[in-house]
């Protein structure tokens, strides 16, 4: 199975393993029949960055969605840069650590279906549920420090690729 920008994931179509099958299929892994999902860290790549970072954008890829309601994770049904809807995982995506303080930075979701996009850190929490065109982005000043970063979906059950984009340029 060929999985592209375009796939959308449903468990229905997967059967018991759902999201375990389609993750092996993303992350390119053999994926048994069997497959739990088991996630107690982050399921996909960290990000440590600085100042002036190259290269910019920096990119990261994962599978949007999960079994728990954004606004549960969020502690919040509405936040400063937009709403906490739909679902994430119950662990976040990425970790996303600042080394140092950024004037300027933008957390944007690229992907075929719509996505929300969930970010906890220092200074708080912020949801959004694309703002743009492209997707989900979250902008502005941030405090260096740990960042936990969750993508989801609108649907329950609904597994989309994306491509996380950090960027400085405005």
């Amino acid at each position: 199975m060929q999985i592209s920008e375009g796939t959308v994931l449903r468990s229905a179509a997967f059967g018991g393993a759902t999201l375990a099958a389609a993750l092996a299929v993303v992350l390119g892994a053999p994926s048994p029949a069997s497959a739990q999902v088991v996630r107690s860290q982050p399921m996909f790549t960290d990000v440590t960055l600085a100042p002036r970072f190259i290269p910019d954008p920096t990119l990261v890829r994962g599978l949007s969605g999960g079994e728990v309601y954004t606004e549960e994770v969020a502690g919040r049904l509405q936040t400063e840069t937009g709403s906490c809807v739909g679902f994430v995982s119950e662990k976040p995506d990425h970790e996303l650590t600042l080394t140092e303080f950024f004037r300027y930075l933008n957390l944007q979701v690229v992907s075929s279906a719509d996505t929300v996009l969930l970010v906890r850190g220092p200074g708080g929490t912020w949801c959004s549920d694309d703002r743009t065109q492209l997707g989900p982005s979250i902008a502005g000043q941030w405090m260096p420090g740990n960042y936990e970063i969750w993508v989801g979906s609108l649907d329950l059950d609904q597994y989309v690729p994306y491509q996380l984009q950090f960027t400085e340029a405005r």
